[in-house]
């Protein structure tokens, strides 16, 4: 099962309150496509996900929480054989050690795409982001309006730039600017692609 362990500049509480926000993950994880949260209950959540891994892939996950402590999935359907997990969360003063272990079973397609090594470095990755998410909340709140905007504006470079590989002329046609216009603002912003 691979796992990852990470500090987090946040409490238990808005770590918990991150990862539970299942349909804001395209947000933030680049080959999520689409979240929608198809039933809700006093005593679990399950999920729909679409995914690109090469290509789409579709898969259900029932949640149950434990606030601000832990949040367990384990696979309903889908394309994979098997996909389960575990966010344990540790306060340690004002930060909070969390723990990500996931078991993914791919099916005969998505082992093509995926294999269990880039499986366990994606956990690592996994992480990083919503450390990433929740810390740039947190800073959000405090920041000015430009800052704000700065951030944001980043975020969505990156996240399209990532989607199509760093192909320009169709990140700048999704994001409907100008291909000089979308270099100008990777220059500014200091983005290159990604080393994973």
């Amino acid at each position: 099962m691979p796992k990852s362990i990470i500090e987090i500049n946040a409490s238990p509480r808005e770590v918990f309150k991150v990862i539970t926000d299942y349909e804001a993950y395209p947000e933030f994880l680049d080959e999520i496509g689409s979240v929608q949260v198809l039933q809700t209950t006093s005593r679990f959540v399950v999920v729909g996900f679409r995914v690109r891994l090469g290509r789409a892939y579709s898969y259900r996950l029932k949640y149950t929480e434990t606030p601000f402590q832990r949040g367990n999935w384990t696979y309903v359907s889908g394309d994979f054989r098997d996909y389960s997990g575990t966010w344990t969360l540790h306060p340690e003063g004002n930060r909070t050690r969390a723990e990500l272990d996931l078991e993914i079973k791919l099916g005969s397609l998505a082992k093509k795409a995926v294999g269990k090594v880039a499986a366990s470095m994606r956990v690592a990755s996994i992480t990083r982001r919503f450390k990433e998410r929740i810390e740039a909340g947190l800073h959000l709140r405090e920041a000015s309006l430009d800052r704000m905007l700065e951030d944001y504006e980043h975020r969505i470079l990156s996240r399209y730039l990532r989607r199509h590989d760093w192909n320009l002329s169709e990140a700048a046609a999704m994001l409907s600017i100008s291909e000089d216009d979308l270099t100008a603002r990777i220059r500014r912003h200091g983005l290159k692609p990604d080393k994973e």
